[in-house]
């Protein structure tokens, strides 16, 4: 897979109806997304490739500016990701409902379905339905961890490595003030604050939205925290500190 091209593939059994009401939401998906994440570029869509073992769809997009074909293509992957995770659609509702219907030809003949690209692959073998989806407990609150990804195109999004619940988060700047604040926060450990919308079930973050403020920690020497004094005595033999925050993150 190039970074151009996106893939449907349907495992299973794929009666002739079923394939063609895939082709027709990823269609609608695709150009939903398109007007969402690269508003007013014109992309054409075309099929470069067809397998027939497991009803294979590679689609590859045609555009003046390459990178308003791979915000598509990315934003696809993202997609099938988050509904593989059984996390809510981080777009539209137009994008939801697409992708939603293309799980909707699971009936026991199809299998699964798989969202393709080169950065994700992501099988789901349900049907997602809208009520289905994890309700999200908006906050507001911080998120910390090391800056992985940073992205300008379109809007600004940094992706946080959050190291309490060791999973990666989205975090969208509205203000384009914070942009050299972003720039300047790269591979940096940081705390983040912003609307947080966490796993209803879990509490645990899945992005944070109109971020305020972005805090870049000084970095610490290897093994510094072990200076750290508290009023909590230890003594040899008793869990260290890092063993004690690893259990409290792994019981979320």
């Amino acid at each position: 897979m190039s970074k151009d091209t996106l893939a449907l593939i349907l495992n299973g059994d794929v009666p002739l109806a079923e394939y063609a009401t895939a082709i027709e939401h990823l269609s609608a998906m695709i150009k939903n997304l398109a007007e969402e994440v690269a508003k007013g570029v014109k992309i054409e869509w075309e099929i470069a490739q067809l397998k027939s073992s497991s009803p294979t769809t590679i689609v590859r997009g045609y555009s003046a500016n390459l990178a308003d074909v791979e915000k598509v293509v990315q934003a696809f992957g993202v997609v099938g990701q988050y509904m593989k995770d059984g996390q809510t659609i981080p777009y539209s509702e137009s994008v939801a409902k697409e992708a939603r219907a293309i799980t909707g030809i699971l009936n026991g003949k199809v299998k699964s379905v798989e969202f393709k690209t080169d950065a994700h692959d992501s099988m789901i073998d349900r049907v997602i339905s809208e009520v289905e989806l994890p309700s999200k407990n908006v906050t507001f609150g911080t998120v910390t961890g090391y800056v992985e990804t940073i992205s300008k195109h379109e809007r600004l999004r940094i992706v946080v490595y959050d190291t309490l619940f060791n999973r990666a988060v989205d975090c969208y700047i509205t203000d384009r003030k914070m942009k050299h604040q972003m720039l300047d926060s790269w591979e940096k450990r940081v705390t983040v604050g912003g609307e947080i919308h966490r796993d209803f079930q879990t509490g645990k973050p899945i992005c944070v939205y109109n971020v305020r403020y972005i805090k870049v920690h000084k970095d610490m020497p290897p093994g510094g925290f072990m200076a750290a004094r508290g009023v909590i005595p230890w003594k040899e033999g008793d869990e260290l500190p890092e063993q004690k925050i690893r259990q409290l993150r792994d019981a979320g």
